[in-house]
C-alpha cells in the first residue's frame, strides 16, 4: 500500500520552525534532517520502511538523540522505543492510528510539545501529569471519553486543545492550570451566541471560564460537564432543546447531556 501524500511535507526543526522539502537519506538510515537539525522526521520515509520504525528510533537514540520526533501521517498503530529517546522536546504524531500512548511517557522529561491529533486514542496515561516541561498539548480529533485528572499537574501547560473528542465532562483542574493561556473545546460553539472554539487569556470570556473552574472546586466537583460549560459561556439562558449538533461525533455528547447522563 502506497503511503498517502501529506499536505505539509515540512520538517519541524529543533527550534520549532518548519523547514520544507528536507533531503532524506536512502534506506532505513537516519534522514539527513536529523544530523542537520536534531530532528527525526519519519513522515517522509517510504511506506516499506515504516514497519522498521523501531530500528530508526534506535539509530536516533544511539547516534545523537533527536530533539524532535516527527511521524505525522505514518500509519503508526503502536509506539515502540520512543520513551528511550530521553532528549525529545517535541513529539509530533498527528494523523496516525494510535489507540494509546506509552504508560511510561513521563520518562520524556524534556518534552515541551506533544501533538497527537487525528488518531484513535481512547485514553491517556495518568503519567502524563508528570511531564513538567510540557507546554503545548494537542489531542484533537480522537475518541477520548475522558482525560485523566493528573493532567492538572502539568503546571507549565500553556496551550491545551481538546476539540473533536467524545467526552461529556473533563477535570475542572485543567482550566485552573496557572500557565494556561489558550484552551480549545468544541462545546464553546453551543453557547448562545456561539463562541470560537479557541479561547485565550486575553479574551473577554476567559474570566467566566476560570470562574466556572473555581466554583466547581469550591463545591468539591472534580469534573465540569458539557451543560455547565455552555451555561457559563452563554449570555442568555441555554435551552438545550434548541441546540443542534451538526456532527456524528457530537451527537453522543448532546444526547448524553440532554438526558442528564453527565
Amino acid at each position: 500500500e502506497a503511503m498517502a501524500e501529506t499536505d505539509d511535507p515540512a520538517v519541524v526543526d529543533s527550534e520549532g520552525s518548519f523547514a520544507p522539502d528536507a533531503d532524506l537519506s536512502e534506506g532505513i538510515g537516519m534522514p539527513a534532517a536529523v544530523s542537520m537539525r536534531s530532528t527525526l522526521d519519519v513522515s517522509q520515509l517510504p511506506s516499506d520502511i515504516l514497519p522498521k520504525l523501531k530500528t530508526v528510533v534506535q539509530e536516533a537514540r544511539q547516534d545523537m538523540g533527536a530533539e524532535v520526533f516527527d511521524a505525522r501521517g505514518s500509519r503508526l498503530t503502536v509506539l515502540s522505543g520512543i520513551t528511550d529517546m530521553l532528549g525529545i522536546c517535541q513529539l509530533i504524531l498527528d494523523g496516525n492510528r494510535l489507540t494509546s500512548l506509552p504508560e511510561d511517557i513521563h520518562r520524556l522529561e524534556k518534552l515541551s510539545t506533544l501533538s497527537v491529533a487525528d488518531n484513535r486514542l481512547t485514553s491517556l496515561p495518568a503519567s502524563m501529569g508528570r511531564l513538567q516541561a510540557l507546554r503545548h498539548l494537542r489531542i484533537t480529533g480522537n475518541m477520548l471519553e475522558s482525560v485523566p485528572e493528573e493532567l492538572g499537574q502539568c503546571v507549565n501547560l500553556d496551550t491545551l486543545s481538546l476539540e473533536g473528542n467524545r467526552f461529556t465532562a473533563f477535570p475542572s483542574c485543567l482550566i485552573a492550570l496557572p500557565a494556561l493561556t489558550q484552551f480549545s473545546l468544541d462545546w464553546f460553539r453551543y453557547a448562545q451566541p456561539s463562541l470560537p472554539i479557541m479561547l485565550t487569556s486575553t479574551g473577554s470570556w476567559w474570566a467566566a471560564l476560570r470562574n466556572l473552574a473555581e466554583t466547581a472546586a469550591e463545591k468539591g466537583q472534580t469534573l465540569i460537564t458539557f451543560q455547565q460549560v455552555v451555561d457559563a459561556m452563554s449570555q442568555r439562558a441555554w435551552d438545550k432543546d434548541q441546540v443542534v449538533v451538526d456532527s456524528r461525533i457530537w451527537a453522543s455528547i448532546h444526547r448524553a447531556s440532554s438526558e442528564g447522563h453527565e
